[in-house]
């Protein structure tokens, strides 16, 4: 025991933190059977971009973020199953459901699909696939029912924690690289980044997980559907670029203000590959629901404040 607290003693005083590496996985049971959760260690990274990377935006602006508290993300995306046993628990009607209709990929072009839901996006999809046409507003009760549970507390993770995880310690377009491969994504392989290689066009979603993981073992986030962010989101006439909220403990940048859009992170199975890029940000109203739109989970601990 003495030695353990002079290892921790010397970890603080070093700057680091005592606790499980970022490969640390907890599946959990019972209602949430199923969902698997790996530990991210408190850290600072780059967020944005370079102006010099390709397809930067402006809104992508590079600085500094330090997040100082350590969480757990879902490995994969909430799947259809997840949400079918939610839907099954609460009776809960997502919007698509109570209005009728989600926006949907025909073509080359994004339709209002009359009809189409989580469980008829448009393609085959089994229980496995994730879930989609669900809005931020429908991801946020179901987060609340998984709180409910009694096995922590779960929220959207926020752009900085997204994409810190995202990166998994590289710096480049990609977590693997510059170029992304159909072999690494599910995105639309006709619209490969400019001097890379095309691939695969899909056109729907594949299982969690089928693809490889990044370094820190999280599956999909590049590609397959976008990723709701709990962030608000609105431009600044001032720096034109994204400006978003961030929780305690976290940077906060000083010209944020208050949004009604809300953020979305990683690209999905339509979108072009620069669309999955690490440092790519979408603002959506958060009633939005399209077929190539989902989220995954933050889980932290019982007594962790949200």
């Amino acid at each position: 025991m003495w030695l353990k607290s002079i290892i921790c003693i010397s970890l603080i005083l070093a700057g680091l933190t005592w606790g499980p590496t970022p490969t640390s996985i907890k599946s959990l049971s019972g209602p949430l059977a199923g969902m698997e959760f790996v530990h991210i260690t408190p850290g600072t990274f780059l967020m944005g971009s370079s102006p010099h990377e390709p397809e930067h935006q402006e809104h992508e602006f590079q600085h500094e973020v330090t997040l100082s508290q350590g969480f757990y993300l879902q490995t994969c995306e909430v799947t259809v199953g997840q949400w079918r046993a939610f839907a099954k628990a609460t009776g809960y009607r997502s919007a698509a459901e109570r209005e009728g209709w989600a926006f949907v990929f025909v073509g080359e072009n994004w339709v209002k699909g009359e009809g189409n839901y989580w469980d008829r996006p448009g393609f085959f999809q089994t229980d496995q696939h994730p879930v989609t046409c669900v809005s931020w507003n429908d991801a946020q009760v179901f987060a609340q029912w998984a709180s409910n549970q009694g096995i922590g507390q779960y929220r959207l993770p926020t752009e900085a924690e997204w994409e810190y995880a995202c990166r998994a310690g590289s710096r480049t377009s990609f977590a693997f690289g510059n170029c992304l491969s159909t072999e690494q994504a599910n995105y639309n392989g006709d619209k490969p980044m400019a001097g890379c290689r095309k691939g695969r066009f899909r056109q729907g979603t594949i299982p969690v997980g089928s693809l490889g993981a990044n370094a820190w073992g999280l599956h999909d986030m590049h590609g397959n559907v976008l990723e709701w962010c709990e962030d608000s989101a609105d431009w600044d006439d001032r720096s034109k670029r994204v400006i978003t909220d961030t929780y305690k403990g976290r940077v906060k940048d000083p010209l944020c203000r208050k949004g009604t859009q809300r953020v979305g992170r990683g690209g999905g199975w339509s979108g072009h590959a620069r669309y999955s890029r690490s440092a790519n940000r979408g603002s959506i109203t958060p009633n939005y629901r399209g077929s190539d739109l989902g989220f995954r989970l933050v889980m932290l601990p019982s007594f962790q404040r949200l």
